[in-house]
Order: C-alpha cells, then structure tokens, then sequence
C-alpha cells in the first residue's frame, strides 16, 4: 500500500464515520422535537 492509497481510504473512512454521526444527530433531533412537541405542541396552538 503507497502512502496515497492508504490517505484515500483514511478519507474515505473518515466521510463514511461523519455520514453516520450525522444521520444519528439528525435522528436524535427528529426524536427530540417530537418530544417535545408532544409536550408542548398542543399548548402553544
């Protein structure tokens, strides 16, 4: 493996890992304003 290949699927890896977090945190956040829209939702309406 050159040092090339190695730093592209480093980078590859590492945009596979933020894709994930993020679709977590978005998930999260999703779960998080149903919540409390559940909560709330109904009282500020």
């Amino acid at each position: 493996m050159t040092a090339e290949m190695l730093l592209i699927s480093f980078t590859l890896f590492f945009f596979q890992k933020i894709k994930e977090v993020k679709v977590q945190y978005i998930k999260w956040n999703v779960n998080w304003l149903k919540l409390v829209w559940e909560a709330y939702g109904t009282e500020i309406l």
